[in-house]
């Protein structure tokens, strides 16, 4: 697999990753782009990915979003919208309800990626996953604590993403289906108790109705 388009920032530039996925059908191009096609319909196959989950992309490196983005169409998935600053992501996030967010960590505004993951997943129950071109134990801790659903370095491959999200969204599923069988058992504990109570207090007035009529 070649490795997936989204670039390392340098200085004059993107790298060569995002380069080379600019190439057209010239020369040598399309065989090149032949075979994308043919890795990426392997990828959704084995990963199931064309099941339409809406992503909404946090990046304030234009290239790196719309790399991102053309990725995430390719392989199945819609995108809700890009927005470059942490406060943006917060109110797209509750105005479209993506199933999943991808955030780079290190936004150029006052709040990082790291603050808005946790309002979007403690306010929202959206997961978040994490882009960055930085994976020092201190940064992916912190991402940890921040409720993270995975993690992604800068350059990354296709099915590195395909595999990620997959991951984060089953394991959002899970937790939503966890939380609503949680809300069903109390419901019916409570229905239970109700049940209980009534009966109890049934049987004490049918006790007292008995004692008064004197039968």
């Amino acid at each position: 697999y070649r490795r997936f388009t989204v670039p390392r920032i340098e200085v004059g530039g993107v790298c060569s990753h995002a380069r080379a996925r600019r190439k057209d059908w010239r020369g040598t191009g399309w065989r090149d782009s032949l075979q994308d096609s043919i890795r990426r319909e392997d990828l959704q196959r084995k990963w199931g990915a064309m099941n339409g989950a809406r992503i909404m992309i946090v990046e304030d490196n234009t290239t790196v979003a719309e790399d991102c983005s053309d990725c995430l169409l390719s392989l199945g998935y819609s995108v809700t919208s890009i927005v470059a600053t942490g406060e943006e992501s917060i109110e797209r996030a509750a105005s479209q309800r993506p199933d999943a967010v991808i955030m780079d960590i290190h936004l150029r505004d006052e709040m990082n990626g790291i603050e808005a993951a946790k309002q979007i997943h403690r306010q929202l129950e959206i997961p978040v996953v994490f882009l960055s071109a930085y994976s020092d134990r201190e940064l992916i801790a912190s991402a940890g604590r921040a409720g993270s659903y995975g993690y992604l370095v800068k350059p990354f491959e296709e099915r590195e993403l395909l595999a990620t999200l997959e991951m984060a969204l089953q394991k959002a599923k899970a937790e939503r289906e966890r939380r609503e069988e949680e809300a069903r058992l109390r419901k019916e504990e409570k229905m239970e108790g109700l049940r209980l109570m009534a009966g109890s207090i049934a049987h004490k007035f049918n006790n007292i109705l008995h004692a008064t009529l004197g039968f």
